[in-house]
């Protein structure tokens, strides 16, 4: 079985003195990665820092899990990063699968845990995060994404050796591997490494993929897993060639618009599509958006570069943006200042005489009594700080004025409009203070302006606001 031990120590991903985080689930791949690496640590002075999430799916056999690997560490002289946290309410509040948050679980545990280390002298450089996905991983890893729609990226599978945002180097020392010779390991060695019966139930798409799809195409080729690696490996040539060229093109054909935009040269358009879109998947990546982009955002781009619109956009995931400004396009990242962290609503309700309530300097003040007849009783839990959204109104009096228009009559650059924050019930606005990227005065709503009848008053004050 020195097999395993040389494909791991000759992939030139295991470098001398490094310190490796090792995520270690108890499973055969975890249990044979590390086995691996601690065999080889005395040989290349590697030092070693299991980390294991406890999910809370299986209640029981988790701890039980848990248990086992903190135990298997202790007796290896190790110390186990261990972390719980309950997967499924998690993934209930983020709006994702269980499959989803558990990744980004586990990532965030591998990130503390090198972080932790760089706070006590570690260079970030000689710092490793090593997951244990094997051929057999990436094969399914590879036609999960067909299936959705991908393109050659995401047919590369996943990549032997990256770097996080947070400038980590991820590593796959068992990525050629085979699962069917790491489970030999395991029984050569004497691992007896933990089940996980969630791996039998066909809840989850990737294991549906590896329990019902891989065996029936096997019966069209019994070689489908090969086959489907070299596919990735002819991607990853592919794609490797294209990054290349965008760096190329990025180095001369890109400039900066503020601190969230990125503009590109008028000759954008004329390059061969493919090689467009990969420049600019890459630089959504410079401006922080690393994943979530699909064909038909690609194709909405496209469309405005067509168009011959001077001021056409098209709306990206997580609040990026792409649009026309005098026949180029410019990318732009949600700005910060937008978002809600920075600033904060405070409410206060006070029964009138009016001049017994608190009236802060830039604050809004509305008739409580007013909005409760139009949002109900619970009206304060439905005001929001957020930023524009498509639809939303002001009350003017005489009707309603579209924020859009607003903005456009207020001369506010588009590249300002999406960080201007709003304090709004549903799709009306309330109110939209003056400030660096806003209006120039403030705005307020006349729907629920005071009057000689207002009997209670609620203030409405951003904190945050320059």
């Amino acid at each position: 079985m020195n097999t395993v031990v040389d494909a791991v120590r000759n992939s030139s991903l295991i470098r001398e003195h490094q310190h490796i985080v090792i995520g270690l689930s108890g499973g055969p791949d975890s249990m044979c990665l590390f086995n691996v690496l601690k065999s080889l640590s005395g040989e290349l002075d590697l030092k070693l820092y299991p980390v294991h999430v406890n999910h809370k799916i299986r209640p029981g056999e988790a701890e039980a899990d848990q248990a086992f690997v903190e135990r298997l560490c202790r007796e290896s002289g190790l110390d186990c990063y261990s972390v719980e946290f309950d997967c499924r309410a998690a993934a209930e509040a983020r709006g994702e699968t269980t499959e989803e948050t558990g990744r980004w679980m586990r990532y965030e545990a591998f990130r503390a845990r090198a972080e932790a280390l760089c706070e006590q002298g570690v260079d970030r450089k000689d710092i490793a995060v090593a997951l244990a996905h094997n051929a057999d991983d990436q094969a399914e890893t590879i036609m999960f994404r067909l299936m959705r729609g991908t393109g050659v990226g995401g047919l590369s599978g996943m990549a032997a050796e990256r770097e996080d945002e947070a400038g980590f180097r991820i590593i796959r020392p068992l990525l050629e591997i085979p699962k069917s010779r790491i489970l030999e390991y395991c029984r050569e060695y004497d691992l007896q490494p933990r089940t996980d019966r969630t791996n039998a139930s066909t809840e989850y798409a990737r294991n549906r993929i590896r329990l019902e799809l891989m065996p029936a195409l096997r019966q069209y080729n019994p070689h489908i897993r090969e086959a489907i690696l070299r596919l990735g490996r002819s991607a990853a040539e592919t794609r490797d060639y294209l990054d290349t060229m965008a760096a190329a093109y990025m180095k001369e054909g890109m400039e900066r618009r503020g601190e969230t935009g990125l503009c590109f040269r008028n000759d954008l358009a004329e390059l061969h599509p493919a090689l467009r879109k990969h420049i600019i998947g890459k630089a959504l990546g410079t401006l922080g958006m690393f994943q979530d982009m699909t064909s038909a955002h690609y194709s909405g781009i496209e469309a405005i570069l067509r168009s011959g619109s001077p001021s056409a956009s098209a709306n990206l995931p997580h609040g990026y943006r792409a649009c026309m400004e005098y026949g180029r396009l410019v990318l732009y990242a949600p700005s910060g200042a937008a978002e809600p962290e920075p600033a904060r609503v405070r409410l206060a309700l006070a029964v009138l005489p009016a001049e017994e309530a608190d009236f802060p300097p830039g604050a809004a003040v509305f008739d409580a009594d007013a909005l409760e007849d139009a949002y109900g009783s619970d009206f304060v839990t439905k005001i929001t700080l957020r930023t524009r959204g498509s639809g939303d109104f002001l009350g003017i009096r005489g009707g309603r004025k579209k924020i859009q228009d607003l903005f456009v009559d207020e001369k506010i650059p588009k590249e300002k409009r999406d960080r201007i924050p709003l304090v709004a019930i549903g799709r009306e606005v309330l109110f939209i203070p003056r400030g660096d990227c806003g209006p120039s005065r403030p705005r307020y709503s006349a729907n629920y302006a005071l009057s000689p009848d207002t009997k209670r008053v609620i203030t409405v004050e951003i904190i945050g606001i320059v």
